[in-house]
């Protein structure tokens, strides 16, 4: 179990640039020992890591909307650049350098890492990134990714030079460019021609929950090698065999060192704790401290052969507060909040309800496109003005 988490725990890290050489042989992107807590050498290859969750809507990355969901092991292991752990900045990943910044700081030009495959063994390529992006942005397709390309209501644009070489412009600079050219490629191969013949709803087509594991194409670090999506089915990621071609450790041998990850399908409903107790799972996470008595106490009495992790770090969470700022002589409000015979509101109170929102959603929208100007770009001076501080009634 200790050797099989430390596999895992280093094969999800992140790594430092390589120089890059004009060659098509591949170019590996090597993983630094200090972004693992395993020795040297410690981590062993083979192993299938098991999990649970619920039935997988879809494996589809453009209409997905479960962006924490298992799933997205299909999308693990790829972006131009990807954030070092230790000191919190970008280094190119996929990318094979840094990019070269146009003076007004808008325009980057990327050469991707040489050598990179997609599962079916076809090569990585600049169209691959520029029809992914299509894609997103496509707003009939309703992807979840859709927003990242905005600055607003201005696009994000990317182009071909050539095969190995991507051009992308920012509607102004971006302190956020090399987070936004984190997204996952997906082979143009293969959506491509669909999308051309049938736009968002042939995409959309594709790649379902029953999908064929044999139809899945990728450039990350997983494929699908069995897909039994139903309650008390089985799900299994293997690993795609080119990534490692590029990806190594620090040592040189080829990432990852897990075999795969099967996914136990289960009830939405049933406790993770509960799978993880019956030795169905190799992880889980402790939501309470009832919960940490139950493990300690299997442990204690040699039920359970587990290793017990105190996680104490900060983490991002956000909290809403909702204020009732309607006035005790508005009598419109006074009806409203009361329960009417019919059980439903009146004609009056539901225009007042939805003129309210209309209102609040107005004003969000100014704050949110004015916070996006000035925490994610670059330029603050050429920001609208902030909107006014009171609230709609």
């Amino acid at each position: 179990m200790d050797k099989l988490l430390k596999s895992v725990l280093v094969t999800p890290a992140l790594l430092t640039a390589c120089t890059v050489i004009g060659s098509t042989a591949p170019q590996p992107f090597v993983w630094p020992a200090a972004w693992s807590d395993a020795q040297p050498g410690e981590a062993k290859y083979g192993g299938i890591f098991r999990d649970a969750y619920p039935q997988i809507g879809t494996f589809n990355p453009f209409t997905d909307q479960d962006l924490g969901g298992p799933q997205r092991r299909l999308a693990e292991g790829t972006g131009l650049f990807r954030r070092d752990p230790v000191s919190r900045r970008s280094v190119p990943y996929m990318a094979a350098g840094a990019p070269q910044i146009s003076a007004d700081g808008r325009v980057y030009t990327v050469r991707l890492r040489p050598g990179m495959r997609f599962s079916d063994g076809q090569p990585v390529t600049a169209q691959d990134f520029v029809t992914t992006w299509k894609i997103h942005t496509d707003k009939a397709v309703k992807s979840a990714l859709y927003g990242d390309f905005f600055n607003g209501d201005q696009p994000v644009t990317l182009r071909a030079l050539d095969a190995s070489t991507l051009q992308v412009t920012f509607p102004v600079p971006m302190a956020t460019a090399e987070e936004i050219l984190s997204f996952a490629p997906w082979p143009d191969h293969l959506f491509g021609p669909v999308y051309a013949r049938g736009g968002a709803k042939a995409v959309a087509a594709l790649w379902g929950r029953d999908v064929n594991p044999a139809t899945i194409v990728t450039a990350g670090t997983w494929t699908l090698a069995q897909n039994d999506n139903r309650e008390d089915g089985h799900i299994l990621f293997r690993k795609n065999p080119y990534w490692g071609e590029w990806n190594r450790d620090a040592q040189g041998r080829a990432l990852p060192y897990l075999d795969g990850i099967e996914l136990n399908v289960v009830s939405p409903d049933a406790p993770m704790l509960t799978h993880f107790l019956a030795g169905k799972t190799d992880w889980a996470v402790v939501p309470s401290a009832d919960a940490v008595k139950t493990l300690q106490s299997a442990m204690t009495a040699g039920k359970l052969n587990a290793e017990l992790l105190l996680n104490v770090s900060p983490r991002n969470s956000m909290s809403y507060l909702v204020f009732n700022w309607n006035k005790a002589s508005d009598l419109t409000s006074r009806r409203c909040s009361g329960t009417p015979s019919s059980g439903r509101p009146s004609a009056t109170c539901t225009t007042a309800r939805r003129s309210s929102t209309t209102r609040w959603a107005a004003w969000g929208a100014r704050w949110l496109r004015w916070c996006r100007c000035c925490f994610l770009t670059l330029s603050p001076p050429t920001c609208p003005p902030s909107p006014t501080t009171r609230l709609p009634p």
